[in-house]
């Protein structure tokens, strides 16, 4: 036989009233030595270091703006960078310096066909030369970007006023 349970009164629950305690005033930092900070080079500082000539030499021997602007000085001090629209401003402050950076951007635009032309020639085989007409084709296109003036396209003009646009393609001697 099983015992029978007698009811047991339910405890109510007590809230615990909580002691006001005074307020708390913040504690005072304590006072930091702080180093003197390094002082940083300017950007242009940068590209003056390395000078108007040094630039414009990469440039025309096809670097990118962008890798120049990535690591300007990578010989003097490794890490360093600068701003594009910095880089740009320095290249075009003067007339003169205008003008010597569209020739090489010129030269750059040659030299990118260049490649596309030594690499069609160096193919030996037809699974080659569709491979370096691909990429005779990226620097023709990439040629095209860096300097405006530059265009593989040739144009003749024919009597009546039409003017007909030729596309060259380079063919290798198979």
């Amino acid at each position: 036989m099983a015992k029978a349970r007698t009811p047991v009164a339910k405890k109510k629950p007590t809230r615990k009233v909580a002691a006001k305690r005074a307020p708390v005033k913040p504690r005072p930092k304590p006072v930091k030595q702080r180093e003197a900070p390094k002082k940083k080079r300017m950007q242009r500082d940068v590209l003056e270091e390395i000078g108007f000539d040094v630039l414009v030499e990469m440039i025309a021997k096809g670097k990118s703006l962008r890798n120049i602007c990535a690591c300007p000085d990578a010989h003097l001090t490794p890490g360093t960078h600068c701003e594009r629209r910095v880089l740009m401003r320095f290249l075009t402050s003067t007339e003169e310096r205008k003008a010597e950076f569209e020739r090489a951007r010129q030269l750059a635009a040659i030299e990118f066909d260049e490649r596309g032309d030594r690499l069609l020639a160096a193919a030996q085989d037809e699974l080659q030369l569709k491979k370096a007409a691909h990429r005779a084709h990226h620097y023709r296109w990439r040629a095209e970007r860096i300097s405006p003036d530059y265009n593989p396209t040739k144009k003749v003009a024919v009597s009546g006023g039409i003017s007909v646009h030729m596309n060259i393609k380079y063919v290798a001697d198979a």
